[in-house]
């Protein structure tokens, strides 16, 4: 997932929360699965990596002894292009060298031994939404239900200002963590009842 979707008003409401909005790329095993996500993330502002800025880039390990360790540099640039466009080419070489079809870049299909990708939908995570809920009287009550019919609990909500003759008040909605298929589910019910106006806005949290 792109930042394509992010407005401004997405990154002030999280900070009014505490948090900044990172793009992250997150890999962890669980078992024999492994999940991966490329998605922009709520970050807390006390997180070492909602200091990650300009730029620069970091990569954030947790080892089963050593715990959390960061890898921190320029990800950008002239010179930083050129490394990662250099060890592109290497891996290529590599790769063409091997004999084994199994290799992609040098790392084994995970498809092909023990451990499995864990499906996008099952992943869970806590989650950051933006509604534009009619105006009116029980309207949020709705979606609320909506959520919890789908096993989503909310965690905290707070509700803006409405622009002016608008019909529609953005509500902002923090959830407590919920597998990413029951909440896209809940999402289309409350789309689908024209409880809010156009989509709404779905980051992840960390």
């Amino acid at each position: 997932e792109g930042i394509r979707t992010l407005e401004g008003r997405d990154v002030r409401y999280a900070a009014e929360f505490g948090y900044r909005i990172k793009l992250l790329a997150r890999v962890a095993r669980a078992g024999e699965e492994v999940s991966v996500a490329v998605a922009p993330t709520l970050v807390p502002m006390t997180h070492m990596l909602a200091n990650v800025n300009d730029a620069f880039n970091a990569a954030m390990v947790k080892g089963d002894m050593s715990d959390y360790t960061m890898y921190y540099g320029r990800g950008a640039g002239r010179l930083p292009t050129a490394s990662t466009v250099i060890g592109d080419i290497g891996d290529i070489a590599r790769n063409l060298a091997r004999s084994e079809s199994r290799y992609r870049r040098g790392i084994p299909d995970y498809n092909e031994g023990k451990m499995r990708l864990r499906p996008a939908g099952e992943i869970v995570s806590r989650f950051y939404l933006r509604f534009m809920i009619a105006d009116r009287p029980g309207v949020f009550g709705s979606v609320a239900s909506a959520l919890g019919r789908h096993g989503v609990s909310i965690e905290a909500a707070s509700q803006k200002v409405a622009a002016e003759g608008s019909g529609y008040v953005p509500v902002v909605v923090l959830t407590h963590a919920a597998k990413s298929s029951e909440l896209d589910a809940a999402l289309s019910e409350i789309v689908e009842n024209k409880l809010v106006d156009g989509l709404p806005i779905k980051l992840r949290m960390i």
